[in-house]
Order: C-alpha cells, then structure tokens, then sequence
C-alpha cells in the first residue's frame, strides 16, 4: 500500500507510536495543534472549519485519529471543550473523508463501558458511559457510524509504549511527588494575583525589558485553559507561540523543545509562577555586555535547602550549583529566570536525566561551568516570590495591592455600605449595607452584601458574598460565601467554589478550597 496518511493527534501517546509504524504504508502527514517538525501541519480539533480545509487540501487516503480530550477528571468541568474535541471533530473527519470515499481509523476508549463486567468487553457489548469523557467519545463513535465513511473504530484500554511518561502509574507517581505545593485543578499560572493570572505579571515584565516574540511551555492538561485565558500576545503588545511539553521531564527539556522557536538567538527563561520586582532590562543589558554564556538571578532566603542553590565567588562567577542541598553551600536561592546564549543547547543535547529521570537546567549550567563558559550570577535588589505555596501566594497578593492598586470605583454602591481606602470595584459589582477596607480589588459583576472585606483581600468577577466576613485572602471567580460570620483570613477559594455555614458555627476559620468544592461548616 502506497497511502497518503493524515495521522491526528501525532504528539500524543499513541500518535507517537504510530508516527513510526505507519511510515511503511505510505507517505505520513501528521496533524497537530502544536506543529514543531517539517512532516507536521496544524490542525486544531477546537476549529472545524480547519479540519475540513485540511482534509479537503491534503485529501487522505487514510485519516488515523488518534487525538482527544483526554483528561477524564477534568472532562467534568470542561464538557463542551471535551465534546467537540471528541464527538464534533470525529464527526467532520467522518463526513470529509466519506466525500472522498476514503478510510477513517478512529481510536476510542472502554471508558464507553461502565466497568461493572469482570471479564474483557466485547465489541457487542452494551456501552454505559459513566462520565463526561466516555460519553463524550461514544458520541464520537456514534457520530463516525451515522456517516457514509468506511471506518474502523478502536477502543483502547492501557496504553504503553517507549513514550510512556503518561501512563497512568507513572503520571501518579509524578503528580505525587510534584504537588507537594499549592493544588489547583486549572493551572496554577493562572492563578490571579491583585485579580491578575500569575503568569502576566512575567510576560509583562519580559516586555517591559524589550522582549516581543515570546513562547510559551504548555502542558497537554492546561494549556488550552493557557491559550485561551492569555491570547496570542496582543493585549501585551507580544506575539506568543504556544510549545507543548507532553510530559514534565525538566526545564531543559522544555528549553530542548524549544530549540526550533528560539533558533540561534539568546534567550531568556522566565518560570511561570514567579514574581520579582526588579526591572529585567538592568539584568539583559548586564548579560549582553558581558557576552556572557549565562546569567542567572540569585535571591538571599531562610531555607536554602528547599530550593537550588548557588556558591559564588566575590566577582559574582558560579561556582556550583547545587539542587536543593542537605548542607547549602550559601543561601542564594536560584530564582528562576535565567539569561541564556545558544550555546546552553550544546550541553543540553548531552545532557543525561537526573536520578529523577528528568533534564534539569542546573545540570545544564553546571555543564557550561565545567566547560570554563563565562556563567555569573546577580542578585535581586527586591522582593522575589514563588507563588507555588499558599503562603507566598497571599504574600504576592498583599504586595501587589499594596505597590500597584489604585482606586477606582466602577460598581453600584447601596444602603450603608463603606468604601475606606485604596479600592478597585469593577464594572456592574454591587456593594449593598457591606464595608470594604483598602487595599482591595474586586472584580466585575460580584454581588457583595452585609459584608465586611478587609486589607489585602482579592476578589475575582462574578463572586457572590453575602452575610461573610474576610480579609488577606483571594477568592476566584464564581465562588459563592453565604453566612460565614466568623472572619476567614488567609485563605484562598478556588472557582466556583461555594462555602455556606451549617447552624452550629465554628470558632475560627482558615481555608484553601479547590475550584467547583462544596463545603459546609458544621
């Protein structure tokens, strides 16, 4: 068989796999969102009428899907993204190819079954769906079988293979051993800070240095949320490319991705969740006019052994790098954000994993240090902060209320409410018989009533307070407090989130509460 084959979904797990087993039917075009080979072309399930015009461009002999929204937990909050990537695009590619009377292989799930059956599932088996995923993919089956095409549907139920970092026991292990921080279901850079995600305090500072063409690192779970939420740069006066890591195996990985967007030019390398209050461009023009190989960023700490650390000479040279030190050499903590000349993707390409199987970036560094390349090191004059802890995450949001905030009322104030300080109220908020002590913000379209909100305290759009109490805490958006009389402080409530109080009150109250929880005290 000599096939032109469209392969869809070909930067995933089983896409990967047959990248290379379908090579000896024919010519192989693989489709994928995020395109970083000369054999790939872009192809979004989110957007129809791109499936279409690549099918009709490319016209397949043979279309083998193997992308879909995957993330069965998430799937629950997501349902209509998880319908179209799994029912609505299966179904276009159905009725394309039945135009050109070609052949459609469409690989699916036994998540269409229920689970209940102790022996393996036939193919005439009852499909009973239990979730948002399975019942997303059987309509994608069912969609695929309504149409004229000439199909083979497959349900797959493990999946393993030499790109195996996403089987599901090795994902468990890894989520184990990295959310030992903050939790959040979304992504933790979207965080809002000052009502602001984590993640544009960075692009913005990146521009405010004179830096425009940015990319950004995205997960398979959270980076459509990303795209969507940040754009393509335009709001940052930026053009921003999207580049997927299919699995967290390092920050040099992530720069060894990279490498066809970043070409030969140096770069900078900026940590999401990362807050500094130093101007970049000191740094940049210090990295430049040195011609150095690399220039990372240093803040003194407390806890050294909790972070990577730097042994410096009195010029400023590194030393050592050392991650996370039983006996710290110092206590300049690395910030990460670091300065890089192309030069870093030579030690990169030899770089061998960790003992925790990843590529870290402070064996990259140290490769440049061994290699006598010209590393050195600044410390900031400023604060720094890593929002991936609660703590630091409401010390962020005090800062930047404290630094940036600037009054500016745009909601409806009622009854006997007050308004004492520095607040920001956003456009069709009501304040009814409520006291608001600055610095606050609070978002668009909120209903605050009976209320007292304290210093230092965030509150996202659409949030729905009445008869509650707080201060120096971040409320997300959605989230509904009803008849919390006791202050809660220090606390962060993720989206949607709904808090009431049960008859018999507590006497004292300190939260951090996921997106889409219900709780009530008792």
């Amino acid at each position: 068989m000599n096939a032109k084959i469209l392969l869809i979904g070909s930067t995933g797990q089983v896409g990967r796999e047959l990248s290379f087993t379908l090579s000896s039917l024919g010519e192989v075009v693989e489709g994928a969102r995020h395109p970083h080979a000369k054999n790939m072309i872009k192809l979004d399930l989110t957007n129809n009428e791109q499936i279409r015009e690549v099918i009709q461009t490319i016209k397949p002999d043979l279309v083998v899907n193997s992308g879909a929204y995957t993330a069965v937990d998430k799937a629950e909050l997501e349902p209509e993204l998880a319908y179209q990537i799994n029912a609505i695009a299966p179904s276009i590619l159905a009725e394309e190819m039945s135009k050109l009377t070609g052949k459609l292989i469409h690989i699916s799930t036994d998540y269409v079954f229920d689970g209940s059956k102790n022996t393996p599932y036939l193919e005439t088996d009852k499909t009973n769906p239990l979730g948002v995923y399975g019942k997303t993919k059987l309509a994608g089956e069912e969609a695929i079988q309504n149409t004229n095409v000439d199909y083979i549907i497959l349900r797959t139920a493990w999946v393993y293979g030499i790109y195996g970092q996403k089987n599901f026991v090795k994902t468990m292990v890894r989520l184990a051993q990295e959310k030992t921080q903050f939790t959040y279901s979304g992504a933790k850079q979207l965080v809002p800070v000052a009502n602001k995600p984590i993640l544009w305090y960075g692009i913005e500072a990146i521009v405010k240095a004179g830096i425009t063409d940015i990319g950004i690192i995205i997960s398979p779970e959270t980076g459509t949320e990303i795209e969507r939420v940040t754009g393509a740069g335009e709001k940052f006066g930026a053009k921003i490319t999207y580049i997927l890591q299919e699995s967290p195996d390092g920050l040099a990985h992530a720069v060894k991705i990279a490498q066809p967007f970043l070409a030969d030019s140096p770069f900078i390398m900026y940590l999401g969740d990362n807050l500094i209050a130093d101007d970049l461009e000191e740094y940049l023009t210090e990295f430049k006019s040195n011609n150095l190989s690399a220039l990372i960023l240093l803040r003194k700490v407390s806890n050294p052994s909790a972070f990577g650390v730097a042994k410096i000479d009195e010029k400023g040279n590194i030393l050592a790098l050392v991650e996370k030190p039983t006996n710290p050499p110092s206590n300049l903590a690395l910030v990460g954000i670091y300065f890089f000349s192309p030069i870093i993707h030579e030690i990169i390409e030899n770089l061998q994993p960790s003992p925790r199987g990843e590529l870290e970036i402070t064996d990259a560094l140290q490769g440049l240090i061994t290699e006598g390349k010209n590393v050195k090191a600044c410390q900031l004059k400023d604060w720094w902060l890593d929002t991936g802890k609660k703590d630091d995450l409401l010390e962020a949001n005090r800062i930047i209320l404290d630094t940036n905030l600037t009054s500016n009322n745009q909601g409806i104030i009622q009854g006997n409410s007050q308004i004492i300080g520095r607040v920001a109220i956003g456009k069709d908020t009501k304040i009814i018989n409520s006291t608001i002590r600055g610095p606050v913000i609070i978002g668009d379209n909120c209903h605050i009533e009976n209320c007292f909100i304290g210093p230092y305290s965030s509150i996202a759009n659409n949030v729905i307070l009445t008869d509650a109490d707080l201060e120096h805490s971040v409320i997300l958006d959605s989230a509904q407090l009803k008849g919390i009389h006791h202050r809660i402080v220090d606390s962060v409530i993720g989206q949607r989130a709904k808090l009431i109080l049960a008859p018999q009150r507590p006497k004292a109250l300190s939260f951090m509460i996921g997106d889409d929880s219900y709780i009530q005290l008792v």
